[in-house]
């Protein structure tokens, strides 16, 4: 045989071993039709969590705004930045704040009283819902290593977010950079 001949020989061979193996060229993933489900949930996640002191928070939802009772979506961080810690809220007010340490407690209250830990692990989302549905987030990262964290459709008349979102309100309200709303 020619050795031309010999490599296509084994060219073909190798193409067929490979394909007989399962491997394919990768395909680009599907777009969720709309109201098609994703669910990329973890379901080893801790459904208990030791620690009690958070150490970093983040969530992202949609609720009823207090001032003007429209719908908005609120993006809402805690953390340590120079040795403070920082509350900001970067979607809708766009405004940051030094908190005090009871704040922390005060979001450890709030999850433990909606048994949010339950949800730890869940990342299932529903495609084409209308947009004040589209995806919340909770992180909450403890000093412990253990970390809160899920992301799901959003319920705009989430007590727990609404709460949250009331107890943030409460720090901006004192720090001098937010008004009360007028009842």
């Amino acid at each position: 045989m020619k050795k031309t001949t010999r490599r296509i020989l084994l060219l073909l061979l190798i193409c067929a071993l490979y394909a007989c193996t399962g491997n394919t060229a990768p395909e680009e993933p599907e777009e969720p039709i709309d109201g098609g489900t994703v669910d990329n949930s973890d379901p080893e996640a801790p459904k208990e969590i030791r620690s009690t002191m958070i150490r970093e928070f983040s969530t992202e939802f949609c609720v009823n705004d207090a001032w003007s009772g429209d719908l908005s979506w609120y993006s809402y961080e805690l953390k340590v930045e120079d040795g403070k810690l920082i509350l900001s809220e970067n979607k809708t007010y766009k405004l940051s704040t030094e908190a005090d340490g009871t704040l922390r407690r005060d979001i450890q209250k709030l999850i433990e009283k909606y048994e949010l830990v339950q949800r730890n692990g869940s990342h299932s989302v529903t495609s084409g819902l209308p947009w004040e549905y589209a995806p919340c987030t909770l992180q909450a990262l403890y000093d412990g290593g253990e970390l809160l964290t899920f992301t799901e459709d959003n319920d705009p008349d989430a007590e727990w977010a609404i709460e949250l979102k009331g107890l943030f309100d409460d720090v901006f309200i004192r720090a001098g950079l937010l008004e009360a709303p007028q009842e």
